[in-house]
C-alpha cells in the first residue's frame, strides 16, 4: 500500500491516449467533505454515469470518501478532462445550492495518472477498494458502501460498473485476490489465454449469487433458527436481530432488490430500509457482533459452495 502511495504521488498526470486507463483523484477544499449525506453520494454516481456514457468513458473502479474521490476510468477518444469538468461542475452547484454554500468544492485541478500495465491495474482497483478501511471508515471493504468493491464481490452496489475487464485480468494473473485483498470470494472465473494485453481480454462467466432460500437457510443454520422464525412476525429478539441480518446481507452482500426481500418477507419496503440502516449503523460503529455475524454466514455459505 505504501508504495502505490509513493507512486500517486510522485507520478504527473499524462496528456490524453485513446482507450487508456486512468486513476482520477479529487479531494474536497481544504480538505472539507464533499458529502454531507447519503443523497450526495447518489447524486455524484448518478452524474459520474449520466456524463462518462455521454463521453464513452467506462467506469471499472471508484470509492467516494467524505472528503475524496478515487475513480478507475477508461477513456475512448475523449480526454478524461472533458468528463470530470463537467462532472465536478455540475456536482459542485447542486451541491451549493442543496446546502447553501459558495465556492470551491474541490482542491485545485483533479489529478489523472495514466496506468500502464495489468499488475499496476490491479494494485490500483486493490488500494481503491481498501481506501475505506484504510482511512477507518469499515474494518472490511464489504462494510462501505460507496465504493465498487460489491459490484465485484456480489455483482451489484451502489454506482454503475464494469467489472468484466478486471475480473478478466484476474483470472489471467490466476487467482481471486490482490495481495491478500479478495475480490471475487463466491465468483470462480474462467480465464481468457490470449494476452494479457489491455483490449485483448474476453467477456467471462461467474457463479450465480445465493438465492434468497439459500441465504435464508445459511443465516438460519449459524444462529440455531428455523426459516419459519425469521419468515414469521416474533418479536422476539434473537430473531429480530436474525432477520434483519438476513436482510442486510440479501440487498447489500448478495445483491438483492429491496423489493424482492421485502415480497420473499412479507414486509414493506420501509421495514427493510429501516432494518438495513440499522445494520449499516451499526457497521459503521465497528459492531464486532454484527461483523462476526456476516463472516459466519459467508463461512456457512462457502461450506455449501455457495459463495
Amino acid at each position: 500500500m505504501a508504495d502505490l502511495e509513493v507512486i500517486l504521488v510522485s507520478r504527473l498526470p499524462r496528456t490524453h491516449v485513446d482507450e487508456a486507463f486512468y486513476h482520477v483523484l479529487a479531494r474536497g477544499n481544504n480538505k472539507q467533505d464533499i458529502f454531507l449525506q447519503e443523497s450526495d453520494y447518489y447524486l455524484y454516481l448518478y452524474l459520474l454515469d449520466e456524463y462518462a456514457t455521454r463521453s464513452s468513458v467506462t467506469v471499472h473502479a471508484h470509492a467516494l470518501l467524505p472528503n475524496h474521490i478515487h475513480l478507475l476510468l477508461q477513456v475512448d477518444t475523449i480526454p478524461v478532462s472533458s468528463l470530470m469538468h463537467v462532472l465536478q461542475q455540475t456536482y459542485t452547484q447542486a451541491f451549493n445550492r442543496k446546502h447553501e454554500r459558495v465556492g470551491h468544492l474541490f482542491q485545485g485541478r483533479y489529478k489523472a495518472i495514466l496506468v500502464e500495465d495489468d499488475a499496476y491495474l490491479l494494485s490500483l482497483v486493490k488500494y481503491i477498494h481498501m481506501n475505506p478501511v484504510e482511512a477507518g471508515f469499515c474494518s472490511d471493504p464489504s462494510g462501505y458502501l460507496w465504493s465498487s468493491h460489491r459490484h465485484y464481490m456480489y455483482g451489484r452496489g451502489a454506482g454503475k460498473v464494469d467489472t468484466t475487464f478486471v475480473k478478466s485480468v484476474m483470472a489471467e494473473f490466476g487467482g481471486q485476490d490482490i495481495d491478500g485483498y479478495v475480490l471475487l470470494p463466491y465468483k470462480p472465473l474462467r480465464a481468457n489465454t490470449d494476452s494479457l494485453r489491455f483490449g485483448s481480454v474476453s467477456p467471462i462467466q461467474t457463479q450465480a449469487s445465493p438465492t434468497l432460500d439459500q441465504l435464508l437457510e445459511a443465516v438460519c443454520a449459524v444462529n440455531d433458527l428455523t426459516p419459519s422464525a425469521i419468515t414469521g412476525s416474533s418479536k422476539e429478539r434473537a430473531i429480530v436481530r436474525t432477520r434483519r441480518l438476513f436482510m442486510y446481507y440479501s440487498v447489500y452482500l448478495a445483491g438483492h432488490r429491496m423489493v424482492d426481500v421485502a415480497s420473499y418477507l412479507g414486509k414493506s419496503n420501509g421495514i427493510i430500509t429501516i432494518a438495513t440502516n440499522s445494520v449499516k449503523e451499526a457497521l459503521r460503529e465497528k459492531h464486532g457482533e454484527w461483523e462476526a455475524s456476516i463472516r459466519s454466514v459467508e463461512q456457512e455459505l462457502a461450506s455449501k459452495n455457495l459463495k
